[in-house]
């Protein structure tokens, strides 16, 4: 577990590192929760996408892992870690912008989705950048940055598309109002832990010298 938090710890250390784009994130997503929070699917999984595969990038480019290798640390630890990065990096920014969203929504009379859907909404952005992140690793980790990095920006529009239709959104947002998010938000952990082992596997077997 010590192993499990140093590496996320290392991955925030990095992430912020690599490029200021990452650094004003926190920025735009706060300025969206707040304003604009029916766009925060949207904006939520392409912070992941571009946080997720820029850890990954970042690694293969400059073979992070040969560090590792001489460091008690296993590829299990390795992958695990990448996950708990992203769980912990999600959950957080839900909490945070949900709470902006609310208040938002106090303060505002403008035409927006209202406190009454925050629920929904941000339940479908953890259901939405949790199946994709499910999707991205093993692909990433199997196919290598660049075709991996194919694979995330195909899955990424077809979400972009979806954030941007405002009555499919509307639609979704009253069915899962109607469903048990409960249910569908143990089904999307699900699918991230599912996810885990197949790229635990993938990475077990990968060379990486």
């Amino acid at each position: 577990m010590q192993n499990i938090i140093r590496l996320i710890k290392a991955d925030a250390t990095k992430i912020m590192s690599v490029s200021i784009i990452y650094q004003l994130f926190p920025i735009v997503a706060v300025i969206v929760a707040f304003f604009a929070p029916q766009a925060m699917p949207l904006v939520l999984v392409l912070m992941v996408y571009l946080l997720g595969y820029g850890l990954l990038s970042y690694d293969e480019n400059y073979h992070t892992q040969n560090y590792y290798a001489f460091l008690p640390i296993r590829r299990s630890e390795y992958v695990i870690g990448k996950y708990a990065f992203s769980l912990v990096l999600l959950v957080g920014s839900i909490v945070v912008c949900f709470a902006l969203s609310f208040l938002g929504g106090m303060m505002m009379d403008a035409d927006r989705i209202s406190n009454q859907q925050l629920p929904s909404l941000y339940a479908l952005s953890f259901i939405l950048t949790a199946l994709y992140l499910a999707i991205q690793y093993p692909f990433t980790m199997f196919l290598g940055g660049v075709k991996g990095r194919i694979v995330a920006l195909v899955f990424y529009m077809a979400v972009f598309s979806f954030a941007f239709s405002g009555d499919i959104l509307f639609i979704v947002l009253g069915w899962l109002q109607n469903s048990s998010l409960f249910l569908l938000l143990v089904a999307a952990l699900a699918l991230y832990f599912i996810s885990c082992i197949v790229a635990l596997n993938i990475y077990e077997k990968r060379d990486i010298a």
